[in-house]
């Protein structure tokens, strides 16, 4: 897709991002309640007072139903031959080496929180240029987002609808710019979007703050 600086941004653009996100803050309030609670908050609902102690009950349910399997890739050929069969196997063979170098682990756990936490979480696919192996340039990456970092465009249910939808990342410039190929990336220009096929994918770019 094409990349634009954030100063480029055309005024609709703009219009739609801001009433994304002022549409999101609502669910951002809740989803942070939902954390408050999970991670055992001493608040209590409809008091200003605080709690001296808490067992954190919800904590217990929700790591009790927490789940480490992972299925195992399974590929069945649909008209069964020798050469279908041995076809269905080579697949299989390698979507379990593609699964076995991704973090799927450390995902399904995320996401195993992510989902009883807050509902649901965000898996996002991308082509990284910046990973290298041998003579291969660039390669898969995969990521669990919470909810929080995912902003969508309001009154759409659909993916097909989707006009705008909005990435938040947390990054360090130099590795924006690399990644990105971002020109003149600076904390004055936090943002920017990619067109895909007709859909505009934003980042919100949260620049790290190094520790003095």
């Amino acid at each position: 897709g094409r990349i634009y600086e954030a100063v480029r941004d055309s005024t609709s653009l703009q219009e739609l991002y801001e009433n994304a996100k002022n549409n999101y803050s609502e669910a951002l309030t809740l989803y942070d309640r939902h954390m408050k609670q999970y991670r055992g908050s001493l608040e209590i609902d409809g008091s200003s007072e605080t709690a001296l102690t808490v067992r954190n009950v919800t904590y217990e349910i929700i790591e009790s139903q927490v789940s480490s399997s992972i299925p195992h890739p399974k590929v069945d050929a649909a008209c069964y031959s020798e050469k279908s069969n041995r076809n269905a196997q080579s697949v299989e063979r390698l979507l379990a080496s593609i699964r076995d170098k991704l973090p799927y682990e450390e995902m399904n756990d995320i996401d195993e929180r992510y989902t009883y936490i807050f509902g649901g979480s965000v898996w996002y696919v991308e082509w990284d240029n910046t990973l290298k192996l041998g003579r291969e340039v660039g390669n898969v990456k995969l990521y669990c987002l919470s909810p929080t970092g995912f902003i969508p465009q309001p009154g759409i249910s659909s993916v097909e609808d989707i006009i705008l939808y909005t990435i938040v990342v947390v990054m360090a410039p130099k590795k924006a710019v690399a990644k990105y190929g971002i020109p003149n990336f600076s904390k004055g220009n936090p943002r920017f979007h990619i067109s895909l096929e007709n859909k505009l994918m934003e980042y919100e770019i949260i620049l790290e703050q190094k520790n003095k």
